[in-house]
Protein backbone atom coordinates (compact mmCIF):
# COMPACT_ATOMS: atom_id res chain seq x y z
CA UNK A 1 0.00 0.00 0.00
CA UNK A 2 2.83 2.38 0.74
CA UNK A 3 4.33 1.85 -2.71
CA UNK A 4 0.96 2.44 -4.39
CA UNK A 5 0.54 5.70 -2.39
CA UNK A 6 3.78 7.21 -3.65
CA UNK A 7 3.16 5.92 -7.14
CA UNK A 8 -0.22 7.65 -7.43
CA UNK A 9 0.99 11.07 -6.20
CA UNK A 10 4.61 11.16 -7.22
CA UNK A 11 3.96 13.90 -9.79
CA UNK A 12 2.81 16.29 -7.03
CA UNK A 13 5.68 15.63 -4.67
CA UNK A 14 8.74 17.93 -4.56
CA UNK A 15 11.62 16.24 -6.32
CA UNK A 16 14.02 17.23 -3.54
CA UNK A 17 11.90 15.78 -0.68
CA UNK A 18 12.48 12.03 -0.19
CA UNK A 19 9.93 9.81 1.55
CA UNK A 20 10.07 9.84 5.32
CA UNK A 21 11.32 6.26 5.35
CA UNK A 22 14.45 7.19 3.33
CA UNK A 23 17.64 7.75 5.33
CA UNK A 24 19.76 10.81 4.48
CA UNK A 25 23.47 10.41 3.91
CA UNK A 26 26.04 12.39 5.92
CA UNK A 27 26.54 14.83 3.07
CA UNK A 28 22.80 15.39 2.69
CA UNK A 29 22.44 15.94 6.45
CA UNK A 30 25.29 18.48 6.37
CA UNK A 31 23.71 20.32 3.44
CA UNK A 32 20.33 20.41 5.18
CA UNK A 33 21.84 21.89 8.37
CA UNK A 34 23.76 24.54 6.40
CA UNK A 35 20.63 25.45 4.46
CA UNK A 36 18.60 25.89 7.66
CA UNK A 37 21.32 28.10 9.15
CA UNK A 38 21.37 30.32 6.09
CA UNK A 39 17.59 30.61 6.06
CA UNK A 40 17.55 31.55 9.76
CA UNK A 41 20.31 34.12 9.27
CA UNK A 42 18.58 35.68 6.26
CA UNK A 43 15.29 35.87 8.15
CA UNK A 44 16.89 37.61 11.13
CA UNK A 45 18.83 39.94 8.85
CA UNK A 46 15.64 41.00 7.05
CA UNK A 47 14.11 42.04 10.37
CA UNK A 48 16.77 44.77 10.77
CA UNK A 49 16.79 46.06 7.19
CA UNK A 50 14.43 48.93 6.39
CA UNK A 51 13.78 50.14 2.84
CA UNK A 52 12.90 53.79 2.22
CA UNK A 53 11.48 55.21 -0.97
CA UNK A 54 11.83 58.95 -1.64
CA UNK A 55 9.90 60.60 -4.48
CA UNK A 56 10.31 64.14 -5.77
CA UNK A 57 8.86 66.22 -8.58
CA UNK A 58 8.73 69.78 -9.87
CA UNK A 59 5.64 71.92 -9.45
CA UNK A 60 4.27 73.69 -12.48
CA UNK A 61 5.90 77.09 -12.92
CA UNK A 62 8.98 76.30 -10.84
CA UNK A 63 12.20 77.78 -12.13
CA UNK A 64 15.00 75.57 -13.38
CA UNK A 65 17.91 75.24 -11.00
CA UNK A 66 21.25 76.80 -11.89
CA UNK A 67 23.82 74.05 -11.52
CA UNK A 68 27.54 74.28 -10.94
CA UNK A 69 29.60 74.48 -14.08
CA UNK A 70 33.09 73.62 -12.87
CA UNK A 71 34.66 70.17 -12.65
CA UNK A 72 34.32 67.99 -10.62
CA UNK A 73 30.82 69.24 -9.79
CA UNK A 74 29.33 69.43 -13.27
CA UNK A 75 26.95 66.59 -12.49
CA UNK A 76 25.97 66.45 -8.83
CA UNK A 77 24.37 63.18 -7.90
CA UNK A 78 25.59 61.69 -4.63
CA UNK A 79 24.66 61.37 -0.98
CA UNK A 80 26.07 62.24 2.42
CA UNK A 81 25.09 61.93 6.07
CA UNK A 82 25.04 64.99 8.33
CA UNK A 83 24.18 64.12 11.92
CA UNK A 84 20.88 62.25 11.81
CA UNK A 85 20.01 63.47 8.33
CA UNK A 86 20.57 61.79 4.98
CA UNK A 87 21.12 64.25 2.13
CA UNK A 88 20.40 63.07 -1.40
CA UNK A 89 21.71 65.18 -4.28
CA UNK A 90 20.05 65.12 -7.71
CA UNK A 91 21.26 66.97 -10.77
CA UNK A 92 17.72 68.01 -11.69
CA UNK A 93 14.04 67.42 -10.99
CA UNK A 94 11.89 65.75 -13.67
CA UNK A 95 10.02 68.06 -16.02
CA UNK A 96 6.83 66.02 -15.61
CA UNK A 97 5.67 63.24 -13.35
CA UNK A 98 7.69 62.14 -10.37
CA UNK A 99 10.97 60.36 -9.84
CA UNK A 100 11.59 57.94 -6.98
CA UNK A 101 14.71 56.50 -5.45
CA UNK A 102 14.88 53.72 -2.87
CA UNK A 103 17.62 52.92 -0.38
CA UNK A 104 18.04 50.41 2.41
CA UNK A 105 19.08 51.24 5.96
CA UNK A 106 19.89 49.05 8.94
CA UNK A 107 17.52 49.41 11.87
CA UNK A 108 19.63 49.37 15.03
CA UNK A 109 16.82 49.99 17.53
CA UNK A 110 13.39 48.50 16.91
CA UNK A 111 10.67 51.17 17.10
CA UNK A 112 7.66 49.07 16.21
CA UNK A 113 5.64 49.79 13.12
CA UNK A 114 7.30 52.36 10.88
CA UNK A 115 5.18 55.23 9.59
CA UNK A 116 5.61 57.26 6.37
CA UNK A 117 7.53 60.50 6.87
CA UNK A 118 7.87 63.64 4.81
CA UNK A 119 11.15 64.72 3.26
CA UNK A 120 12.27 68.29 2.66
CA UNK A 121 13.23 69.13 -0.92
CA UNK A 122 15.04 72.37 -1.68
CA UNK A 123 17.11 73.79 -4.48
CA UNK A 124 20.66 73.58 -3.22
CA UNK A 125 22.16 76.00 -5.73
CA UNK A 126 19.38 78.49 -6.33
CA UNK A 127 19.01 80.95 -3.47
CA UNK A 128 16.22 83.43 -4.07
CA UNK A 129 18.62 86.33 -4.47
CA UNK A 130 22.21 86.60 -5.57
CA UNK A 131 24.93 87.93 -3.27
CA UNK A 132 26.07 91.53 -3.70
CA UNK A 133 29.75 92.35 -3.88
CA UNK A 134 30.84 95.17 -1.58
CA UNK A 135 34.04 97.20 -1.86
CA UNK A 136 35.59 98.68 1.24
CA UNK A 137 36.62 102.05 -0.15
CA UNK A 138 33.90 102.65 -2.72
CA UNK A 139 31.08 101.80 -0.27
CA UNK A 140 32.75 103.44 2.76
CA UNK A 141 31.87 100.47 4.99
CA UNK A 142 32.34 100.90 8.74
CA UNK A 143 33.14 98.29 11.37
CA UNK A 144 29.70 98.93 12.92
CA UNK A 145 28.00 97.95 9.66
CA UNK A 146 30.00 94.74 9.52
CA UNK A 147 29.30 93.91 13.17
CA UNK A 148 25.57 94.45 12.73
CA UNK A 149 25.54 92.02 9.82
CA UNK A 150 27.67 89.43 11.58
CA UNK A 151 25.70 89.46 14.82
CA UNK A 152 22.15 90.47 13.94
CA UNK A 153 21.17 90.22 10.26
CA UNK A 154 21.71 87.30 10.00
CA UNK A 155 23.90 85.91 12.73
CA UNK A 156 26.66 84.30 10.71
CA UNK A 157 27.96 80.75 10.92
CA UNK A 158 31.39 81.66 9.66
CA UNK A 159 33.62 84.67 9.36
CA UNK A 160 36.90 83.21 10.55
CA UNK A 161 37.99 79.78 9.32
CA UNK A 162 40.30 78.87 12.18
CA UNK A 163 41.23 75.47 10.70
CA UNK A 164 42.58 76.72 7.40
CA UNK A 165 46.31 76.88 6.76
CA UNK A 166 48.46 78.31 4.00
CA UNK A 167 48.13 76.27 0.83
CA UNK A 168 44.77 74.70 1.72
CA UNK A 169 41.76 75.07 -0.57
CA UNK A 170 38.27 76.26 0.26
CA UNK A 171 35.52 76.17 -2.35
CA UNK A 172 33.05 79.04 -2.60
CA UNK A 173 29.94 78.21 -4.59
CA UNK A 174 27.76 80.75 -6.35
CA UNK A 175 24.88 80.13 -8.70
CA UNK A 176 25.83 80.27 -12.37
CA UNK A 177 23.14 82.88 -13.07
CA UNK A 178 24.62 85.29 -10.51
CA UNK A 179 27.15 87.85 -11.66
CA UNK A 180 29.14 87.90 -8.43
CA UNK A 181 32.51 86.22 -8.83
CA UNK A 182 35.65 86.01 -6.71
CA UNK A 183 38.74 87.09 -8.64
CA UNK A 184 42.09 85.34 -8.31
CA UNK A 185 44.68 87.41 -6.48
CA UNK A 186 42.10 89.50 -4.60
CA UNK A 187 41.44 89.43 -0.86
CA UNK A 188 37.93 89.23 0.55
CA UNK A 189 36.13 89.40 3.85
CA UNK A 190 33.49 86.66 3.69
CA UNK A 191 30.73 86.08 6.22
CA UNK A 192 27.67 83.88 5.92
CA UNK A 193 25.41 81.21 7.31
CA UNK A 194 26.77 78.11 5.60
CA UNK A 195 29.99 76.11 5.62
CA UNK A 196 28.57 72.77 6.79
CA UNK A 197 28.72 71.10 3.38
CA UNK A 198 31.73 69.60 1.61
CA UNK A 199 32.88 69.27 -1.97
CA UNK A 200 33.60 65.99 -3.74
CA UNK A 201 37.06 65.87 -2.12
CA UNK A 202 35.71 66.27 1.41
CA UNK A 203 36.86 69.89 1.77
CA UNK A 204 34.56 72.50 3.36
CA UNK A 205 32.65 74.61 0.87
CA UNK A 206 30.64 77.77 1.33
CA UNK A 207 27.50 78.80 -0.54
CA UNK A 208 27.37 82.47 -1.44
CA UNK A 209 23.78 83.74 -1.48
CA UNK A 210 21.78 86.77 -0.37
CA UNK A 211 22.75 86.08 3.25
CA UNK A 212 26.46 86.27 2.49
CA UNK A 213 28.75 89.21 3.10
CA UNK A 214 31.29 89.52 0.30
CA UNK A 215 33.64 92.46 0.70
CA UNK A 216 36.55 92.98 -1.64
CA UNK A 217 39.40 94.37 0.44
CA UNK A 218 41.48 97.29 -0.84
CA UNK A 219 45.09 97.14 -1.90
CA UNK A 220 47.25 98.11 1.13
CA UNK A 221 48.89 100.81 -0.97
CA UNK A 222 45.57 102.62 -1.39
CA UNK A 223 45.03 102.60 2.36
CA UNK A 224 48.07 104.85 2.76
CA UNK A 225 46.17 107.71 1.14
CA UNK A 226 44.83 110.21 3.66
CA UNK A 227 41.23 109.97 2.44
CA UNK A 228 41.14 106.19 2.98
CA UNK A 229 42.97 105.85 6.29
CA UNK A 230 39.88 105.91 8.51
CA UNK A 231 38.00 103.44 6.30
CA UNK A 232 40.92 101.00 6.30
CA UNK A 233 41.31 101.50 10.05
CA UNK A 234 37.69 100.46 10.59
CA UNK A 235 38.30 97.33 8.53
CA UNK A 236 41.35 96.37 10.58
CA UNK A 237 39.50 97.11 13.81
CA UNK A 238 36.64 94.80 12.87
CA UNK A 239 38.77 91.86 11.73
CA UNK A 240 40.84 92.05 14.92
CA UNK A 241 37.92 92.51 17.32
CA UNK A 242 35.60 89.96 15.74
CA UNK A 243 38.38 87.42 15.37
CA UNK A 244 39.12 87.60 19.10
CA UNK A 245 35.76 88.37 20.71
CA UNK A 246 33.12 87.36 18.17
CA UNK A 247 29.60 88.64 18.91
CA UNK A 248 29.13 90.02 22.40
CA UNK A 249 25.38 89.53 22.59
Amino acid sequence: EVEDYYYEYEDNLPTTSPPASQTLSRIELFDARQRRRRETKDTEQSKHDVTYEVCFWRQRGARVSGMLQEVPDQYINHWEIQGQQLLLYFDQAPQSGRECVAFRAKQIVSVGKLQPASATVYDFYEPRACPRLKRTLEDAITDETRMNFACYSPRVHYAMDSKIEVGQIRRFVVRAACKTRLAAGKEYLLMGRDGETHDSNGRPQYLLDKNSWIEELPDPRRCKATQYRNTCSHLESFTTSFGINGCRI
